[in-house]
């Protein structure tokens, strides 16, 4: 039993380690989750897409027009290719964080079948009352509201780059926390999702992007000289000195 024992202490203790070396991600992402929950039970559905609707200006209708695309999939395409440069085990990750996240997104929609809140307060005769972000498609679907798919990509795609980091960057942990949260509300400003699509988005996000994390890891740990650390080499573009100068 001691010989079991100790391998489960030892991962218990580097779980605990990570954990506390990227505190500030794990910390500000409880907090926002506690202040979203808060407010979830404290308010009736749709109360913040009216709050953001009576707060337009023509800089938040851009901000997060903008940030919501961080979402989608260009996103992941680009991280992919620049991590290829850095390292083949971090962009195979990224991939399988796409094809997870739409996976889990397909499936817990059908679930659930909620709908969206264009929809929803079309049935309540109110749709006439809202103020739309102009050159936004809004999504006026019945079934596909619940979790919101942009914040679950946004949450996966920016805590496995969060935790791929060396843990001392703590201020690149906040930096893509705020990037992830900005996304969840821009869902929520620009009337494609309410605030429990985005609760749900997230959590399960993080989720997927913690699980990724750990399973692509596992591999380095057995097998240090994988070529799976290797990287795309770029071509030196100078010349050197002797080449250049017999061109003179």
């Amino acid at each position: 039993m001691p010989l079991n024992k100790q391998p489960n202490q030892r991962s218990m203790m580097q779980l605990r380690e990570w954990l506390y070396s990227h505190r500030w991600f794990w910390f500000p992402f409880l907090m926002f989750l506690g202040f979203c929950l808060i407010a979830l039970y404290t308010t009736a559905q749709g109360h913040w897409i009216w709050w953001f609707n009576a707060r337009r200006s023509p800089w938040s209708d851009f901000f997060f027009s903008v940030i919501t695309q961080f979402g989608e999939e260009w996103a992941f395409i680009v991280v992919t290719m620049v991590l290829l440069f850095q390292r083949y085990r971090s962009a195979l990750g990224v991939g399988l964080l796409a094809i997870i996240v739409t996976l889990v997104a397909a499936i817990t929609k059908q679930i659930f079948r909620h709908p969206r809140p264009l929809a929803y307060f079309r049935t309540l005769g109110l749709d006439d009352q809202l103020v739309l972000v102009e050159g936004v498609q809004v999504n006026a679907s019945q079934i596909s509201s619940f979790p919101s798919g942009h914040t679950m990509a946004g949450f996966a795609l920016f805590s496995f780059l969060a935790f791929s980091w060396s843990a001392r960057r703590h201020g690149l942990d906040f930096i893509c926390l705020l990037l992830a949260i900005s996304i969840g509300l821009s869902r929520i400003y620009l009337v494609q999702h309410f605030l429990k699509d985005v609760i749900l988005g997230s959590l399960l996000g993080v989720c997927i992007g913690a699980g990724v994390y750990w399973l692509h890891q596992l591999p380095q740990r057995h097998r240090p000289q994988s070529w799976m650390d290797r990287s795309l080499k770029v071509l030196p573009l100078r010349k050197s000195k002797t080449s250049a100068q017999r061109h003179t």
